[in-house]
């Protein structure tokens, strides 16, 4: 099925399959944006409520050692 979004003169189609990941690109970058500006703003807590409840994050750390301390 593909939904008829033609420009005059174009003569091209845009399926639905290709709309419906085009939304869905939308939502992602538009989530992105909002995430940015939390943390742009400085609101730590409003960020944290956009991570998910049943999933695991992962963060690894990078320790900074003197070439003596490395075995």
């Amino acid at each position: 099925m593909s939904i008829d979004t033609t420009h005059p003169g174009s003569g091209s189609e845009v399926s639905a399959d290709r709309i419906a990941a085009m939304v869905r690109q939308h939502e992602v970058e538009q989530f992105l944006y909002t995430e940015a500006a939390l943390l742009d703003a400085h609101q730590y807590r409003d960020w944290l409520d956009l991570f998910a409840d049943d999933a695991t994050y992962f963060m690894p750390i990078r320790r900074t050692r003197l070439r003596r301390e490395m075995d």
